[in-house]
């Protein structure tokens, strides 16, 4: 797609100076309409496609191609390692956003991900791109209802959530539902957020909520650890991982911004990357107040 350079556009002061991404002289560039022209001389507009739009195109920019949360396909290689993924096993993916991690999972280990997203419209556009890269049936999507989920039972060898069990309401049945669904020696990982109620400054939890897209629904961990039992999950690992999510946040923005500090910001993307940057300012200053934490859980079916 190509770009030039519109010196009468410019990001406004509140992205400039936002958080810790200071001296960076951003400039907007205006996006160009790319044209194919046939045999015969007629110019046609290319169709955009779904995932070019700014609501899913920015976060993508940031975090990787088919990533909308933090750390993309590194931090997801990190999060599965001790999984030992392999060709023989079939992994749930829950809340699988636009399957970036999905789509790693079947390419790099060979397993079978079957991936629900309870947003329709993110799990239609998931599949798109599945099919694009000759991964439908590897990297297979469906959306979900939380409250009517189910599954296959004993289907899976493991089942893996990143960063989307916060914004579902109806833990408890979705869970419910995965422990069915899961084999005799199979593996859960989650990785979420959870409200610390030690600490009863809110403010900036309550800030970081209001400009999250879903509703955000935290537990705390007593009721992640009671449900995992009720669901005779052996839960081995409970562990705070803010300060790394933190850094990952950090290294994120500032490796998009330096970039975009020398090929400039599309105009049309302006308004997204404004809205990208408040939203995840606003999670690392509730991280920092400690009354929320992200959380990485690993269980075991025995």
């Amino acid at each position: 797609m190509s770009t030039r350079l519109d010196p009468s556009v410019s990001l406004p002061l509140r992205m400039r100076l936002k958080a810790w991404w200071h001296g960076y002289d951003l400039q907007v560039t205006r996006r160009l309409k790319e044209l194919e022209e046939n045999d015969h001389g007629v110019s046609l507009e290319v169709e955009e496609q779904p995932w070019d739009g700014p609501k899913f195109k920015v976060p993508q920019l940031i975090w990787g191609e088919g990533f909308l949360t933090p750390g993309g396909a590194e931090r997801t290689a990190e999060l599965v390692k001790p999984l030992a993924l392999d060709k023989s096993m079939s992994v749930l993916d829950i809340g699988g956003h636009l399957g970036g991690q999905a789509r790693l999972i079947a390419k790099d280990f060979g397993a079978w991900v079957t991936a629900v997203e309870p947003d329709p419209e993110l799990a239609a556009v998931a599949d798109l791109l599945s099919e694009r890269e000759g991964l439908g049936k590897k990297a297979d999507f469906h959306a979900v209802d939380p409250d009517s989920a189910a599954f296959r039972k004993n289907a899976f060898d493991v089942a893996i959530s990143t960063d989307a069990l916060y914004t579902i309401e109806s833990k408890r049945p979705l869970l419910a539902a995965v422990g069915k669904a899961l084999k005799k020696r199979s593996q859960l990982l989650l990785s979420d957020y959870i409200r610390d109620e030690t600490v009863s400054d809110t403010a900036a939890l309550e800030a970081w909520m209001k400009l999250e897209p879903r509703p955000v629904h935290l537990w705390n961990e007593t009721e992640y650890r009671a449900c995992l039992k009720k669901l005779r999950l052996d839960t081995r690992v409970f562990s705070d991982e803010s300060i790394q999510l933190r850094g990952t946040i950090v290294a994120g923005f500032s490796r998009y911004l330096s970039e975009a500090a020398q090929s400039g910001v599309e105009e049309n993307l302006q308004q997204a990357l404004v809205y990208e940057v408040e939203r995840w300012v606003r999670l690392v200053a509730a991280l920092d107040s400690g009354a929320v934490k992200a959380v990485r859980i690993y269980a075991l079916r025995n």
